[in-house]
């Protein structure tokens, strides 16, 4: 792994920086309504729109799996020890790389010591899902069969491929979703084009794509579902299937449950089949590391010790922690003041949640204000975990033509995040993975106050019309 210093870390926030400004001054210029246009609303047909956003879509993803090493973080070489281990028939949740390094010396296998040597918090189980945990199972499996002796370098590289792809597939279902809204195809570029997206998938190796695939496969097919006709029942299925995989990605997508039922409240039974297609989806997912030894037990305690521990550059989540000590509410509650304000932020967003989705007609939209305030109230909040806002931004933007507080804050946010990468410069220094309050306010500074001006731009429209 190529561990980020001074220097890594200026390329990437200066090319960032000028390619995010780039891409905002070429979608406010290609992505305006003019008849006639190519990739506008009212012009004609535009395959060729089409294939230059995929097209660099592809080589801005291809450039890092090929000639890049692994960097900005390290997450990867336990995506590639947890799908080696499944696809040997092992649970992955049922022993901790720590343990199985041990096994390793113990069998004077330093080839297996090596490739487990950066595989970060090797003490604890692995914290990543079934859907992930079958897709490294899966790429190491072909890759082992290509290639019996690659290495973990190896493998991490397939699987930058695989997410590379998988991002690919996105941007594809974004162009669909903007052609039937007939909206401008430009907008997908704020997904496809992003440093944020390309740099965090294809160059860190995150696996947070195949979450935000997901869940706009599943707003896709909601939208369809709640259209008359035979196959609005087989959708809603599809639907509800596409939400397990995304809630075996990250369990906090189960929650936009909410607006796609509400979307389908019209159809009461088609309502029901995506509950129980959803449910039978995770039992199918879930069910085959239960019945392996060790079962699921050592991901949960694993859950329970980040939920416990884990403050990394969060927004408002430390100003409630601090309110709740200065209150004492940590004493009343008997429990830690971390775990208060884990309660509040998770009762604000489900209270967003239930506003956003009686208040705002598109579930895009009703997404993207649950996947922002995700990130806002969490309290360790990494750069990666704004690509699943990121994915729905391009269609959420269009469908509310304009502006407004959570689309120009998350597209803000996928410029200022990336300084909390400092916290490597940080751990460098010997003052531990963190990032000082200074860049903090660097970072979500900008975002609070693009999240205003979206507002006020807003209401601006609103009262012009």
């Amino acid at each position: 792994m190529l561990i980020p210093d001074a220097g890594v870390l200026a390329m990437v926030w200066g090319l960032g920086a000028a390619a995010w400004l780039g891409l905002t001054w070429l979608t406010a210029r290609r992505a305006q309504p003019r008849r006639g246009r190519e990739g506008e609303p009212g012009g004609t047909p535009v395959p060729r729109v089409a294939v230059l956003i995929l097209g660099v879509a592809f080589v801005l993803r291809a450039l890092p799996v090929g000639l890049l090493p692994v960097s900005l973080s390290d997450d990867v070489w336990r995506y590639v020890h947890d799908g080696r281990t499944l696809a040997r028939g092992e649970n992955p949740y049922g022993q901790s790389p720590a343990e199985a390094l041990a096994d390793t010396w113990a069998d004077a296998d330093t080839a297996g010591a090596r490739d487990l040597e950066h595989v970060n918090n090797p003490e604890l189980v692995t914290i990543y899902q079934p859907a992930s945990q079958w897709t490294f199972a899966a790429t190491a499996a072909v890759t082992s069969w290509v290639s019996p002796r690659a290495d973990a370098v190896t493998h991490a590289r397939v699987l930058r491929g695989v997410f590379a792809a998988v991002d690919l597939w996105v941007v594809v279902l974004l162009l669909v979703e903007l052609r039937r809204r007939r909206a401008s195809l430009w907008w997908a570029t704020l997904y496809a084009w992003s440093p944020a997206v390309f740099l965090e998938t294809a160059w860190a190796g995150h696996q947070d794509g195949l979450g935000v695939l997901a869940v706009i496969a599943t707003l896709m097919l909601t939208r369809r579902a709640a259209r008359p006709g035979r196959r609005g029942v087989a959708r809603a299925v599809a639907a509800g299937v596409t939400l397990a995989v995304a809630a075996a990605v990250k369990p906090v997508a189960l929650p936009l449950a909410l607006p796609l039922a509400w979307s389908l409240r019209r159809h009461p039974w088609r309502v029901a089949w995506a509950t129980g297609a959803c449910a039978l989806a995770l039992a199918v997912l879930y069910l085959p590391f239960v019945w392996m030894e060790g079962g699921l037990t050592g991901m949960l305690e694993t859950g329970r010790s980040f939920a416990t521990r884990w403050r990394f550059n969060g927004a408002l989540h430390p100003l409630i922690e601090a309110a709740a000590l200065g209150l004492g509410l940590d004493r009343g509650w008997g429990e830690e003041a971390k775990r208060v304000a884990d309660v509040a932020c998770l009762l604000l967003l489900l209270a967003a949640l239930v506003v956003a989705t009686l208040r705002l007609k598109d579930p895009w939209r009703v997404a993207l204000v649950y996947l922002a305030l995700m990130v806002g109230l969490s309290s360790t909040v990494h750069p990666w975990y704004l690509l699943w806002a990121l994915g729905v931004l391009p269609v959420a933007r269009a469908a509310a033509r304009g502006w407004g507080p959570f689309t120009a804050a998350v597209w803000v946010a996928a410029l200022a995040l990336p300084w909390g990468y400092v916290a490597w410069l940080e751990m460098a220094a010997g003052r531990g993975y963190a990032v000082p309050l200074g860049v903090q306010v660097l970072c979500w500074g900008p975002i609070l106050a693009a999240g205003l001006v979206g507002g006020w731009l807003r209401r601006k429209a609103q009262s012009a019309k």
